[in-house]
């Protein structure tokens, strides 16, 4: 059993609606992230379009740029086989737009989830829910059929990923809540939420309560500040979390690119689990299972978190206090 899995949120510089130089640029950081050993790389919602595009999402230029750039990086994966990455683009099924993230592993596109929670005051005027397209199980994509829902579960080896877009880590019936009881231990979250006072506090209090809740592991990858304009401001917060623990909190407005990484400890995850009722008692509702390949590792490799000395005793002196 592969006890940890190492995971990286990612935060590019982006050029609105330019999805050639999005893509480099995802390049640059996935290339990096490999290097750190990555087994899932997660950037921002719309990562290869830029998030702000407006009423561009629903030109035919800017969709078909985007396809072609997904292509383009899934050949450049291909190099670096069992790292699964997970990009965001606009894509038209059946004559409606959808705010879409794909996951990509080893020169492959393995799968397109589509969002949930759309706001009917924003993002409602160019994308469609996936509700919307619950019929929908599979879409034409460069003349392969790929799996398309909110039903998929990637699994690579103990570790099952599942994908939650932006916003829908607000919502009560969130489709990741039903891959978690299908046994999904880690939710990746590309998002794109702009900034406002004291949202950082509440968005690693929501990543944190999910996780506890949840019993599972947590990535998330916001917009950057390349997405900010005279109407909103993006910081570009990376986020990893595991069982209500905040791994790593990565710096924000940041004008260049940036990443953080850190180990998330399956084996402690599906332990807790075994003793959790949620889990022994719940039901789901089918999910698909969408196999990667593994990373191979060589052996010998620092874990990339904090190992507490003492983990029954609070760091805090007020916490100790009311012990």
């Amino acid at each position: 059993m592969k006890d940890f899995t190492r995971v990286v949120a990612a935060v590019p510089k982006v050029k609105i609606a330019d999805c050639a130089a999005n893509e480099a640029a995802i390049e640059d950081l996935f290339t990096l992230a490999v290097e750190k050993g990555a087994d899932a790389v997660v950037f921002p919602e719309l990562s290869l379009t830029g998030a702000t595009c407006g009423d561009l999402f629903l030109s035919p230029a800017l969709l078909s740029a985007a396809k072609k750039a997904l292509e383009r990086f899934a050949s450049f994966t291909a190099h670096s086989p069992g790292v699964a990455a997970v990009v965001g683009l606009p894509f038209s099924v059946l004559g409606r737009v959808y705010n879409c993230a794909a996951v990509v592993e080893s020169g492959l596109i393995k799968g397109f989830i589509p969002k949930s929670v759309i706001n009917p005051s924003s993002d409602g005027r160019f994308f469609a829910s996936a509700t919307v397209a619950s019929s929908v199980k599979s879409v034409e994509f460069s003349g392969v059929e790929i799996p398309f829902g909110t039903d998929l579960i990637f699994t690579s080896g103990d570790v099952s990923y599942a994908i939650e877009i932006g916003s829908d880590i607000t919502s009560p019936l969130s489709p990741a809540v039903n891959l978690v009881l299908a046994g999904a231990n880690v939710i990746l979250n590309p998002s794109a939420a702009p900034e406002m006072a004291a949202l950082h506090d509440y968005r690693l209090k929501a990543i944190s309560s999910r996780s506890a809740l949840l019993n599972v592991g947590y990535v998330y990858a916001g917009a950057g500040v390349g997405e900010s304009s005279t109407d909103y401001t993006y910081s570009g917060p990376k986020i990893i979390a595991e069982n209500g623990d905040i791994l790593a909190d990565g710096e924000r407005f940041m004008s260049e690119a940036s990443l953080i990484t850190a180990d998330i400890d399956v084996a402690f995850i599906e332990f807790e689990r075994s003793k959790n009722p949620l889990f022994k008692s719940a039901s789901y509702n089918d999910v698909r299972r969408i196999a990667l390949a593994e990373r191979f590792v060589l052996g010998g490799e620092d874990i990339l978190r904090d190992i507490d000395p003492t983990p029954f005793v609070p760091n805090d002196s007020a916490a100790l206090d009311k012990r």
